[in-house]
């Protein structure tokens, strides 16, 4: 590695914007655990930087010199903007040390040392290199999401490992400390776990429970009219606001209502955040918001991915998220309006934490919160996995025998007699229908 990089990462260490937080003091013990195992998991709090931190640390690495690093993140859009952040504070553009990928966009370089792709971006790499013979440390961030592509990730890294022992990688596994770490730990034969403590400014949370009566509509309007109280009463400087939302149809619909209830005023800036948005649009939220202005973010579950959003004081999180899931007997997928985990509301409650007077406005009482399921339910468990199967024949994988982290839905052998009679899938190999249907995201 270049040395003037060495020197401009060491520089940055004492960096105003990052204080001192408590993976600085994990450091050394990841450096020598994933030095020793070659597969580790960092239980972390939410907050804690470790989607830029923690990719930096191991980029100074010693003994991580040889090859890239590439750290997964679930959307793309976490992909560009973390890619981004983590080349402005190293004072390098995107596509020098740290690049990254994700469907057709590339920005790498032969200089390239850290890249951030999708999960899925890396499952499609192994159709170059089933050995990934580039990367030498392998960053699984967000995996208490679980995602049916996270899922088969892990499974295709665990076949792996053992065909790396002479060109070593190692497999960085992250968790929010909500999750229990128990099915990754006996996935990976009792792999060690480093836990990460908290340490950034606490987040005043307002409960603002719901009468039996009330739906969601109701509690639509509930959060409309905090943002309107927040903004008449606070001074516009005085911190952005987000609200979340379960979809695109319910945020384009309280964006209508906003600008309507606002219309007399001209000192705020509202930008929706869903994942139909152009990126132009999208790079908006990252901006420094206009003097004598505040911005008003309507999201969905997107923003959760992006807790260094500058200058959020207010959160308002109404507590649903819209969700896709199947039915083993009608044997359809239908989206379900659905109400969020412990995990997702303290991801909701940590953008604000960069604030030291940070404010949660959550719409549902303390007890519904400990009703709530602690994390989501794996795709595996409640998705049809016959898209994942069509994944893992076009990698050259035979789902019978794979090793699913957990055990899916639907038995394997039943999913693939449906594929056959779809002609997806003929004598255990893929057709060119099935060929196609895999490529789909």
């Amino acid at each position: 590695m270049a040395d003037g990089y060495v020197k401009q990462t060491n520089k940055n260490r004492g960096n105003e914007d990052e204080p001192n937080l408590p993976i600085n003091d994990k450091r050394d013990e990841i450096d020598q655990t994933i030095l020793e195992n070659q597969v580790c998991l960092i239980r972390d709090e939410t907050g804690s930087w470790k989607r830029t931190l923690l990719p930096k640390f191991l980029l100074e690495s010693s003994h991580l010199k040889n090859g890239r690093i590439v750290c997964t993140q679930p959307t793309k859009e976490a992909v560009a903007s973390l890619a981004a952040q983590v080349a402005r504070e190293l004072k390098q553009t995107v596509g020098d040390v740290v690049g990254y990928q994700c469907g057709v966009q590339r920005k790498i370089s032969e200089k390239t040392k850290l890249v951030y792709m999708t999960d899925l971006a890396l499952l499609n790499y192994f159709l170059q290199d089933e050995l990934l013979n580039e990367y030498v440390c392998i960053i699984i961030d967000e995996a208490q999401e679980r995602s049916i592509y996270i899922d088969i990730l892990l499974g295709m890294i665990k076949n792996l490992l053992p065909k790396r022992k002479d060109q070593r990688i190692c497999l960085v596994i992250v968790t929010s400390t909500f999750t229990d770490s128990k099915v990754f730990v006996d996935y990976f034969d009792g792999c060690p776990e480093i836990t990460v403590g908290d340490a950034l400014n606490q987040v005043d949370i307002q409960w603002i429970p719901n009468l039996e009566e009330e739906n969601y509509k109701n509690v639509e309007m509930k959060a409309i009219d905090k943002i309107v109280e927040i903004h008449s009463m606070q001074p516009v400087d005085d911190g952005d606001i987000i609200l979340f939302l379960p979809g695109q149809s319910e945020i384009e619909r309280c964006i209508q209502t906003l600008q309507e209830k606002l219309k007399d005023k001209s000192d705020h800036w509202i930008l929706p955040l869903h994942n139909k948005l152009q990126s132009i649009k999208l790079n908006e939220i990252f901006e420094k918001t206009p003097p004598g202005k505040r911005k008003i973010v309507i999201s969905t579950n997107m923003a959760e991915a992006y807790v260094t959003i500058p200058g959020v004081r207010y959160i308002l999180d109404t507590g649903f998220v819209k969700e896709m899931q199947y039915d083993p007997v009608e044997k359809e997928h239908s989206l379900k309006l659905i109400q969020i985990t412990q995990s997702s509301a303290n991801q909701r409650k940590e953008i604000a934490r960069r604030s030291s007077q940070g404010k949660c406005f959550r719409f549902y009482s303390e007890k519904d919160y400990y009703d709530m399921n602690m994390t989501p339910i794996p795709d595996i468990l409640r998705i049809n996995i016959g898209h994942p199967v069509l994944k893992l024949l076009q990698l050259g994988v035979n789902p019978c025998s794979f090793n699913f982290v957990q055990s899916p839905l639907t038995k394997t052998e039943t999913t693939l007699q449906e594929l056959s009679m779809l002609e997806a899938v003929k004598d255990g190999k893929l057709t060119e229908l099935g060929n196609w249907i895999a490529k789909l995201p």
